[in-house]
């Protein structure tokens, strides 16, 4: 009941002491549309909330990470996928171990991000 009540624990044992917000890939900057589409959709159906403001999420939790959004597509189709990129920077193995994307659902939090 402890991970219910209080979270569950990554695996991580040590504290973000800075916020790293990276700015989302490329392919979501040329593929807007899909991103609001997909946020649209989550918004509707009560899984997203309005976007937090990035300093007053600071000011209200603390230093956060995040990981940028990207857009991949099907080679043997015209679907597409939409991708939170956990990896990121991949060239940096500290932070691989904390980029994570910090989502909060209703009815107690909200999502942190904002609209392309």
């Amino acid at each position: 009941m402890v991970g219910i009540r209080d979270g569950f624990r990554l695996g991580v044992s040590s504290s973000i002491l800075s916020t790293f917000l990276p700015p989302n890939h490329k392919s979501a900057l040329d593929n807007s549309d899909i991103i609001n589409a997909h946020i649209d959709k989550e918004h509707t159906a009560s899984i997203y909330s309005d976007p937090y403001d990035p300093a007053l999420f600071e000011q209200l939790f603390g230093p956060f990470r995040s990981s940028p959004l990207g857009v991949v597509f099907n080679p043997n189709s015209s679907k597409s996928c939409l991708i939170q990129d956990h990896s990121f920077p991949c060239n940096n193995s500290t932070l691989l171990l904390w980029t994570w994307i910090v989502l909060f659902c209703k009815p107690n939090k909200g999502v942190l991000g904002q609209r392309f």
